[in-house]
């Protein structure tokens, strides 16, 4: 983990249908309080990332300009005040193609979350890692996949199974869920792509 993020937890995460606009976003939440943009791309469909961090009232204060500045183009925008300490490792290469990974085996169970949404596959797996003793794998946004986000997290299978029914519980009111699966003992030649 990077000295950045041991300062700074908060995270503001907006997905838009306008590359345009997420262009003129980028300059309003720099301008608005002092934050670091992880992300400010074009990305599949046509969809716009802005991603930053930074202490919470800034990022608070950033996010909340956002929100004033989207003008209609936000198609899901979260705020995460409190990030876990596993996800920052992982939120700058995440949509690059073929995602982030970690690249220790993987020893246990499995468990695969799939959304339609990017900023909910960040917003469900803070959710899942908070709820559970459980490592994150893997993390893919957006890039290649139709704008969507997937995760897979590894621990024992009853972490997993509670770490999974919070990210459906955090996705079930957004309707971004496409499916979770899990995988009790993954054979070793397929715990390679995990």
């Amino acid at each position: 983990m990077t000295a950045f993020f041991e300062e700074h937890t908060a995270l503001g995460f907006f997905e838009l249908q306008s590359i345009s606009r997420g262009f003129w976003m980028v300059d309003s939440v720099i301008k608005k309080a002092p934050v670091r943009v992880l992300v400010a791309e074009p990305t599949s469909l046509g969809r716009f990332v802005l991603m930053f961090t930074g202490d919470i009232a800034s990022v608070e204060e950033s996010y909340l300009e956002g929100q004033r500045q989207a003008e209609g183009s936000a198609l899901r925008n979260i705020f995460i005040p409190s990030l876990h300490s596993q996800l920052p490792h992982f939120l700058e290469s995440a949509w690059k193609a073929g995602g982030s990974r970690f690249r220790k085996p993987v020893s246990d169970s499995v468990g695969i979350v799939e959304t339609t949404s990017m900023a909910d596959a960040v917003l469900s797996c803070d959710s899942a890692l908070k709820m559970a003793p459980v490592r994150l794998s893997r993390l893919h946004l957006g890039a290649g996949i139709g704008g969507r986000g997937y995760y897979v997290l590894c621990g024992r299978l009853e972490d997993l199974q509670s770490a999974l029914e919070a990210a459906v519980e955090v996705l079930r009111p957004t309707g971004s869920l496409v499916r979770t699966d899990v995988i009790a003992r993954p054979d070793e030649e397929a715990m390679a792509h995990f």
